[in-house]
């Protein structure tokens, strides 16, 4: 970052220390800087801008100080200033390298001719680790500081909508040679309050943040690779940077004081669960003095210490005590740990941290034990050591160990000797097995129990849908997982999780069972085996690959194995497919969620697209994510399939992109591109336009058409038939194959397919036989609006 020095500062130290959740034995400098940068005390004297201006610039961002004042933050021990708040006059101005992001700008900010971030601003607060700010201490001199205003309202917003405690960042930074951490809110002209982060630990270093006034809701409208990560295009092309790659975990998980309240639906409650978890890991640089972990906002971090039983400190906010609205439970997620002498690259290192943590009756996801961001990425082993009473049982990834039963408890050994991305269990009083062995799967057990309501063994049911999930799933993809079991355990949640060879399933799938609901739930999870699981995704960018997939992979288990003709198949295929065209207000199953009212027209245009990732929710909709990347990504997968349909009559292409997809990335992460290489492989056929109209792309297009048959056979004795068609709600240059079915009266029909790329277009047939019937669109073939004219 380039900094034009203009003007001289003068000022006093002033030092205020004010721990928040500081545990040490002896204070270290991160904790003094910490509880000091935590008062957002700034010089009480502003500092004019010089008539020349003060010029700051990162990358394609530039901010150019006009007029006005600056303060500059309190510094820390060292002399170090991390802090700068301007009001005034400016400009601010950002490039997009990147056609996708300018995409994405475009459609966030509303404004469709846009192409660059060029706008006015009156405030700035900045914050950096960096030692940009440097030559300005070389000049004070002592003077006061005092609280900001402005500064608090903006630190207290990352807080509470981002979750962001950008001081413990900074400590984090300044204890990282190098470290080049920038965060920039400005208060523009045109857009309100723009966050620019610059954050060399992310995978996607650069991020331009919008957090809506409507409801706190933060949408990243551009995010970027550094400039020597992207390719020619602008794209992102880096896997995340690692500070540490943690190898493997051993959990002390003490459920003695568990209550059937947190097992009850009727009667839930989150209880304490004490954790004492040792994490194994590999330093990736040298001289780290600090590691910037995240674990779940709910959990009260009691100690962090070293094998030898050395105490280490760490910082962790206490996020829900600054406001009414959050509870005083919450913390911020991050958790930076202090160390005490610095890192070597490649040294291995153990750190034992002891926590509470609520929960219902399981662990789910990666956030319930200490990690880097994105931590799914960090592949590691680990081993479950519970403690819990004589009538309860326990669950978990990984393969149970006999071990000797103490009299007044009782112990569970689970070991996870295969690296996986995460970990969780489950935990019930009078749950009970039932084991499903069929040769040549993995064992499937269910575990768990239904309500007095039911009838039937519903914990079979479950199981038993879950094996003839994996039956299915092993012969359509032709690939065996390398799980030898599988666990489905009980939860009080309303969702599923799969983990690998174990999955979590909603109390409600065991406590009803809804023909085609029941069996699409329990084996989208099941087909998270493949993927997710054996088939990873490389970022946020790729994660449909998990979701859309298992998502049509459970509606082939219906297409294939339901005896309803189909029926099920097309009901589920319908329901996304009206979510998605907007025609109906929600989906009429208790699994497969809309995930609330289906936008509006006006809301919709900003949902981003699949290749987005989490990016595709706006302030207005933030399910736009999962509609995306679960629903729309499933049409694309049966737009393709119909596609292969049409062009090898012979055999099931589809299929066969598929099993090589698995085949090819078993065990790897796979992205966007590697799933259209493998699809061109097979097909002979560029895929480029394809795949930017439907994945990177978000319009889903209205036909409007009609026909006309003449009955008069033509001098070839054919019978001719005129369709025209018109497109709309398309942006220029977009096209679509269409099939269009064709039903006579002996029973027999044909497919004829049209390409569709003009506004309006008329197409000439011939035909054998006058048609009994025409159908624009058969089977949801292309997602589009289909209106009869």
């Amino acid at each position: 970052m380039k900094v034009k020095i203009l003007f001289i500062v003068f000022m006093v130290y002033t030092f205020t220390l004010s721990a928040i959740n500081v545990n040490a034995p002896k204070t270290h400098p991160g904790q003094t800087d910490y509880t000091k940068l935590l008062l957002w005390q700034f010089g009480a004297k502003t500092i004019p801008v010089p008539p020349e201006g003060i010029t700051l610039t990162k990358d394609t961002a530039k901010w150019t100080l006009e007029s006005g004042s600056i303060t500059l933050m309190e510094p820390t021990a060292d002399g170090t200033i991390t802090g700068l708040v301007f009001n005034g006059k400016g400009h601010f101005t950002m490039t997009i390298p990147d056609h996708f992001e300018v995409n994405q700008l475009r459609r966030f900010s509303e404004k469709p001719e846009i192409d660059k971030v060029d706008t006015e601003f009156s405030r700035i607060v900045l914050r950096t680790s960096s030692k940009i700010l440097a030559p300005y201490a070389a000049n004070t001199t002592p003077g006061s500081f005092q609280k900001n205003d402005l500064a608090a309202d903006r630190h207290e917003k990352w807080l509470k909508h981002i979750g962001l405690d950008v001081d413990a960042r900074i400590v984090s930074g300044l204890l990282f040679p190098g470290d080049d951490f920038l965060l920039v809110d400005t208060d523009t002209h045109d857009f309100g309050w723009l966050l620019y982060q610059f954050d060399p630990f992310h995978q996607e270093e650069i991020t331009l943040t919008k957090i809506q006034k409507m409801n706190d809701y933060p949408e990243v409208w551009i995010s970027m690779d550094r400039p020597e990560e992207r390719d020619i295009k602008g794209r992102p092309t880096s896997q995340k940077r690692q500070a540490i790659d943690v190898t493997h975990v051993d959990f002390d998980v003490n459920l003695m004081d568990a209550s059937v309240r947190a097992m009850d639906f009727d009667d839930p409650e989150r209880e304490w669960i004490h954790f004492k978890t040792k994490m194994t890991f590999t330093t990736l640089f040298d001289g780290l003095k600090a590691l910037h972990l995240e674990l779940n906002p709910y959990a009260k971090v009691k100690s962090v210490t070293t094998p030898d039983g050395a105490n280490v400190p760490f910082l962790r906010d206490a996020t829900g005590k600054r406001f009414g609205s959050v509870s005083n439970e919450v913390s911020n997620e991050a958790l930076v740990v202090l160390l005490e002498k610095p890192t070597q690259k490649g040294e291995t290192r153990e750190l034992i941290f002891e926590y509470d943590l609520k929960l219902y009756n399981y662990a789910s996801g990666r956030s319930w034990y200490p990690g880097e961001s994105d931590s799914l990425f960090d592949t590691h082993t680990g081993k479950f050591i519970f403690t819990l009473p004589k009538n309860y049982q326990v669950r978990a990834v990984g393969t149970p160990e006999q071990v000797k039963q103490p009299a007044k408890e009782q112990v569970s050994v689970w070991n996870i000797t295969r690296p996986t991305k995460m970990i969780g269990f489950s935990y019930g009083k009078e749950f009970k097995d039932e084991k499903i062995k069929v040769e040549g799967l993995p064992e499937i057990i269910s575990f768990g129990t239904e309500s007095g309501f039911t009838t039937g063994n519903m914990v079979r049911n479950v199981g038993a849908d879950i094996a003839n999930a994996m039956n299915f799933y092993q012969q359509y993809f032709g690939v065996k997982i390398p799980s030898e079991r599988i666990y489905a355990a009980r939860i009080l949640g309303f969702h599923g999780q799969a983990f690998e060879g174990f999955i979590h399933l909603s109390f409600a799938t065991y406590d009803e069972e809804t023909k085609g609901d029941s069996e699409q739930f329990r084996s989208h999870e099941t087909a998270h085996q493949y993927w997710g699981h054996l088939v990873g995704w490389k970022s946020y960018r790729d994660q449909w690959i998990s979701e859309s997939f298992a998502q049509y992979s459970s509606f082939l288990f219906l297409q294939y194995t339901l005896n309803d003709k189909e029926k099920s198949f097309n009901e589920y295929l319908g329901k996304v497919y009206f979510e998605q065209t907007g025609e109906v207000n929600s989906l009429d199953s208790f699994y497969l969620k809309s995930y609330g009212m289906s936008p509006n027209k006006e809301d919709r245009k900003r949902i981003g697209p699949i290749a987005a990732g989490y990016r595709a929710s706006t302030a207005q909709v933030p399910q736009g994510y999962s509609m995306q990347s679960y629903n729309r990504g499933a049409m694309v997968l049966h737009m393709i399939r119909k596609i292969l349909w049409a062009a090898f009559r012979d055999r099931d292409v589809f299929r066969e992109v598929l099993q090589d997809f698995l085949k090819t990335y078993s065990g790897k992460l796979a992205g966007v591109d590697d799933f259209k290489m493998i699809l061109q492989k097979h097909t002979n056929m560029d895929w480029t336009s394809f795949f930017e109209n439907w994945v990177y792309g978000t319009a889903v297009p209205t036909y409007t058409w009609s026909y006309s048959v003449t009955d008069t056979p033509n001098a070839s004795g054919k019978i001719p038939l005129t369709l025209k068609v018109k497109q709309t709600n398309v942006p220029q240059g977009f096209s679509a194959s269409v099939p269009i079915r064709i039903d006579y009266d002996n029973n027999k029909s044909g497919y004829v397919w049209v390409n569709v790329d003009m506004p309006e277009k008329t197409f000439n047939l011939n035909l054998g036989s006058k048609p009994k019937k025409v159908t624009f669109n058969p089977d949801y073939s292309v997602l589009a609006k289909v209106n009869k004219d």
